[in-house]
C-alpha cells in the first residue's frame, strides 16, 4: 500500500536552507528517497518520514560524532552529545542554515515522538506550566513531571526544558471567562500549532478550563485565555 512521505533536502541549487519535498505515493522511505533523487538531482536526502508521524527535526553530524562524539548540534552550546541537542519544528528546517561541521556533513534527522497518549499528557504539562505564567519555582516541577510520566519523550532535562520553552511567554494571564456560557460556540486555538484550532460547542466550564465538543464529536479540554 502506497504511503505519504515527507522528505528533508539541502544542497539544492541557490538554496541556502533545507527543502521539504512531499511523496504523496511512495512503497516505502527507500521509494520516496527515490523520487527525490529524480526531482531533484545531486541534492541530498536529510532523512524521510511518513508524512504523518509526529516528531522533530534535530542536527547531526557523523564527522563531528567522530572527533570526539559530539556530533549533535546545539543552539545553546554548539555540537553536543545525543541528549542536548536543539529540536526543531520540521517547518523551521526552510528558515535555518544547518552549521559548520569538520566534514561539511551536517545534516538534519527526524526523531519519531512517542505515542499519541503521552504526546498528549506532555501538551496538558506544558500548558499548566504556561497558564502558572511560567513562575521559576514551577520550572523544575514541570520538566520532572514531563520526563517521569512522558519517558519515551523526554530522556533528558534538557529536552524538556526545550520543550516547555517552545511557547511564547507574553500576555499568559488567563482572560475571565465571563460572556461564556454552556451551549455557546466558541473558537478554540489549539497551542499545539493549531492542529485541532477550530469550532466547538462549551459543554461545561470549571472555572478556568472549557470541555469544549466540535462538530465530529472530539471532545477536549482547553483553558480560558485559548478561546473566544
Amino acid at each position: 500500500m502506497n504511503q505519504k512521505y515527507t522528505v528533508i533536502l539541502t544542497g539544492i541549487t541557490d538554496q541556502p536552507v533545507a527543502q521539504i519535498f512531499c511523496c504523496n505515493q511512495a512503497d516505502d522511505e527507500a521509494h520516496a528517497r527515490e523520487q527525490a533523487e529524480n526531482a531533484y538531482p545531486g541534492c541530498r536526502v536529510n532523512t524521510v518520514f511518513e508524512s504523518g508521524d509526529s516528531g522533530w527535526l534535530r542536527i547531526y553530524s557523523a564527522s563531528e560524532a567522530a572527533v570526539d562524539g559530539a556530533g549533535f548540534w546545539s543552539d545553546e552550546d554548539g555540537w553536543t552529545e545525543d541528549g542536548g541537542e536543539s529540536l526543531y519544528e520540521v517547518m523551521e528546517c526552510m528558515e535555518s542554515r544547518l552549521p559548520l561541521s569538520v566534514g561539511g556533513d551536517a545534516v538534519w534527522q527526524f526523531v519519531r515522538a512517542c505515542a499519541a497518549s503521552q504526546i498528549a499528557v506532555a501538551r496538558r504539562i506544558r500548558s499548566g506550566y504556561l497558564a502558572g505564567n511560567c513562575q521559576a519555582p514551577d520550572v523544575d516541577t514541570a520538566v520532572e513531571d514531563l520526563m517521569e510520566r512522558c519517558p519515551s519523550l523526554f530522556a533528558t532535562r534538557d529536552h524538556a526544558w526545550s520543550f516547555l520553552m517552545e511557547e511564547t511567554h507574553e500576555n499568559l494571564e488567563p482572560e475571565e471567562p465571563c460572556g461564556f456560557n454552556v451551549g455557546d460556540e466558541v473558537f478554540w486555538e489549539d497551542p499545539d500549532n493549531g492542529i485541532s484550532s477550530g469550532y466547538y460547542t462549551i459543554l461545561e466550564i470549571k472555572g478556568e478550563i472549557f470541555v469544549l465538543k466540535n462538530q465530529a464529536g472530539s471532545v477536549t479540554e482547553a483553558f480560558a485565555y485559548e478561546v473566544r
